[in-house]
């Protein structure tokens, strides 16, 4: 694209200091049918006005005949202040337009930005009256509450790659098929298991023998490889007649009696399905902790941690682990009991409430090396 501006780099008055800035105006004498600003993306990331995608984005703009005016955000390149999560930035642009509007009186202004710039500048764009127009680049969604823009009727340009690492855009054509109460979805899997069957009902022969011969090929009874881990062998072991495997270890030799850890078997009683996801052995060898996904539990994962002043709590009322010293528990698991609601408010307010119990008991105190005590 050909240039067809002059360039102007100063800096103009921010709200918490001076702010880099480069201003492209059109080589003629008359006004500029249009004023655009410029937005780049987040300056920790190294985000400035110089970004290749506000410059393009700049040359576009400059190529309508309009007014292009870039700047550093606070905090980025030679601009003052430090970076303010968004927010203090919005005065940035606020500044930005005042210094359009003051330079190009009754002009339409247009605001633009890339990926942190596009959120910033969508905001204060929608918000004022000088502003007709707005264009998004890479606008991060992902992470982005964007619901404002239903409120703003100022036209809008999104320019959004397939694979944005901060926007996937990804269209599941079977994403209704997630209510599995809904009518509509049951006949369409039974229409679906019925084609099914209909299409391949000359094979159901083959089907039966390929079967047979797949499971003839799997050992009913089979164990793993035993591996040591301190004073023990541990290995897992598959029974026939059983779905899932049992965990168990020998002290000392792999010809010593049996210790059967988990038996995942009788775990998986009543449930659709069950899978061990991990387990561990204390340093101590007394203590086995594991993890596991059932796929019929409609309990949030709480209460493994007691809270209470009976012998079987394992954390006392101020949340100490009893026993240990300099530990506390702050999470779901403290809960006495277990609860089928959504746990969101209660674990806010127990992390509240075991902050406020850790000052109370750091106190005042410091030690020599100027730092509180470990809690």
């Amino acid at each position: 694209m050909a240039q067809h501006h002059d360039s102007r780099n100063f800096f103009l008055s921010g709200p918490v200091g001076r702010l880099e800035a480069v201003l492209w105006t059109p080589r003629r004498p008359s006004a500029p049918a249009l004023a655009g600003l410029l937005c780049h993306p987040h300056p920790l990331f190294g985000g400035t006005m110089h970004n290749k995608v506000v410059f393009q984005a700049a040359k576009s703009i400059d190529a309508l005949g309009a007014s292009v005016l870039r700047f550093n955000f606070r905090g980025a390149g030679l601009s003052d202040g430090a970076h303010d999560r968004g927010i203090g930035e919005r005065d940035d642009v606020r500044a930005a337009l005042q210094f359009l509007i003051g330079e190009f009186p009754g002009v339409p202004l247009l605001v633009a930005g890339f990926s942190f710039g596009s959120i910033v500048g969508l905001r204060v764009g929608c918000q004022s009256q000088e502003v007709t127009q707005l264009i998004a680049l890479g606008l991060p969604v992902n992470n982005s509450d964007v619901s404002f823009l239903f409120e703003c009727p100022k036209p809008k340009l999104f320019v959004h790659g397939s694979y944005d690492e901060h926007g996937n855009v990804r269209v599941d054509q079977y994403y209704w098929l997630k209510d599995r109460n809904n009518p509509e979805v049951i006949k369409y899997l039974e229409d679906e298991n019925a084609y099914t069957k209909a299409v391949m009902a000359h094979t159901e022969a083959l089907q039966g023998r390929l079967y047979e011969e797949l499971k003839g090929r799997v050992l009913q009874n089979d164990q793993s490889v035993p591996f040591r881990e301190g004073n023990y062998f541990y290995y897992t072991r598959l029974v026939e007649g059983k779905n899932y495997p049992i965990y168990a270890r020998k002290r000392g030799s792999v010809s010593a009696p049996e210790e059967i850890m988990i038996d995942a078997n009788a775990l998986a009683e009543g449930k659709a399905t069950f899978l061990i996801r991990a387990w561990e052995i204390s340093s101590a060898e007394d203590l086995l902790a594991f993890a596991r996904a059932a796929g019929s539990t409609v309990f949030h994962p709480t209460s493994t941690c007691r809270m209470g002043s009976d012998g079987t709590a394992v954390v006392d009322e101020r949340l100490r682990v009893r026993g240990i010293g300099n530990l506390r528990v702050v999470d779901a698991s403290i809960m006495p009991t277990v609860v089928s609601g959504n746990t969101n408010a209660a674990v806010i307010m127990i992390a509240e409430k075991g902050a406020d119990m850790i000052l109370q008991d750091a106190g005042s105190s410091v030690t020599p090396t100027g730092r509180s005590p470990p809690i």
